[in-house]
């Protein structure tokens, strides 16, 4: 689903239509999807970042432990 985001760039204000992505993994996974995301991505400074997990379901911290292999 398309979400409307509006930032600053290139010394201009933006608004645009775009697909928001959140991928589940582990930490230390983050610099492997960071550098396929880079790789693909068609804009010059996507949004990529890391978010902790401070708190969780335990059977999903499990899942997530789990499948991120």
């Amino acid at each position: 689903m398309p979400i409307q985001s509006y930032y600053h760039w290139q010394g201009e204000v933006n608004c645009d239509q775009e697909h928001q992505v959140m991928i589940k993994t582990k930490a230390a996974l983050f610099e492997q999807v960071k550098a396929t995301i880079l790789q693909f991505h068609d804009y010059e400074t996507p949004e990529i970042i890391q978010l902790p997990i401070t708190n969780g379901l335990g059977d999903y911290l499990a899942w997530i432990d789990k499948e991120c292999r």
